[in-house]
């Protein structure tokens, strides 16, 4: 009777309700991977309170950015509103177009995930790296090299082919979550989101390097659950009790000895706390220097977001300005 019983809960629930028509959006829509979030809250359901309170925020495109806070600070309901999987306030915006205006399959197909614990569906391994049949096997094989889990493949006697069922208990959860890396970078998307899980080392670090180099052209939203991940972000976003508290690059948020970031930095221990201080400062160098050749190269790119308005000059001059609803 156990096992039945939540087979009745999932009958009676309400279908997900989608208002979204996809009037007007672009073409080319979305060109840049600019998230904003105006006065936007969170609760998982309408009856519920909110466990993210009226964030206010513009995340650049191609931005790599950390979101840190204690348990139950809200890491990962961000995730959660921005897939629309509970009850939204305020307005999101991908590209100035809101969130809530969007088809739930057109929003879900335009970013991608790669969750804290790796999600794989029932099929072929072709079918979960590649669930919209975009792609050529030669594609999927080329992704498969980049996450190192190409030979691990061809060795299943059926390679594509091979059903997800059969190989789960020889493919460890470092290996599954390399899959999901390898699906998100088949699909291409603007916006990634990033929930660390609990891998090892090893793979951990490879992950890492890995969103650094095939997604220097997406915004990256990384949900950390430990700083050294996302000690070398571009800018870090600090929550407490559903409110964003802080949120700039980590070297300035260090240099706050009463800030929230700095005391979580300091909760590591004073050896740890000095090596995450140095990871911050020497990113920071780097980061400086990539961003003056980076302006040789594509002069002009600039990004503003206030109470009444947001805009973006891209790469190539063109500057687009929406108002807000604040």
């Amino acid at each position: 009777m156990t096992s039945i019983q939540p087979a009745f809960q999932y009958v009676d629930l309400a279908p997900e309700l989608d208002e979204g028509t996809d009037k007007d959006l672009r073409e080319s829509w979305p060109e840049y991977g600019l998230l904003t979030l105006e006065s936007a809250s969170f609760s998982h359901h309408a009856s519920l309170p909110f466990v993210l309170r009226k964030i206010f925020v513009a995340v650049r495109p191609y931005e790599k950015v950390g979101i840190v806070g204690g348990n139950g600070s809200g890491k990962s309901s961000v995730l959660n509103m921005l897939f629309r999987l509970g009850n939204n306030s305020g307005t999101v915006r991908i590209d100035g177009y809101p969130v809530k205006d969007l088809k739930l399959k057109t929003l879900r197909e335009t970013l991608s995930v790669i969750p804290q614990c790796p999600v794989l569906f029932s099929g072929t391994i072709r079918n979960n790296l590649d669930p919209f049949k975009r792609h050529v096997d030669g594609d999927i094989w080329e992704i498969l090299d980049d996450v190192q889990m190409k030979n691990k493949i061809l060795n299943f006697n059926r390679k594509l082919d091979t059903l997800v069922s059969d190989s789960g208990s020889i493919l460890s959860i470092g290996e599954l979550q390399l899959l999901c890396l390898a699906r998100a970078m088949l699909m291409g998307s603007r916006i990634i989101i990033v929930e660390e899980s609990s891998v090892d080392h090893e793979t951990d670090m490879f992950i890492q390097k890995t969103l650094r180099h095939k997604f220097k052209d997406c915004t990256v939203i990384t949900v950390a659950h430990r700083l050294n991940t996302i000690m070398d972000s571009d800018r870090v976003m600090v929550l407490d009790n559903g409110k964003m508290v802080e949120f700039d690059e980590p070297s300035i948020l260090l240099n706050n000895s009463n800030g929230h970031f700095r005391k979580l930095v300091d909760q590591a221990g004073r050896n740890e706390a000095q090596r995450l201080v140095n990871v911050a400062e020497e990113s920071k160098r780097l980061r400086h220097i990539m961003l003056l050749q980076s302006k040789l190269q594509y002069p002009g790119c600039h990004v503003t977001v206030s109470k009444t308005k947001a805009e973006i000059i891209n790469y190539f001059g063109t500057q687009v300005v929406y108002e807000t609803t604040v």
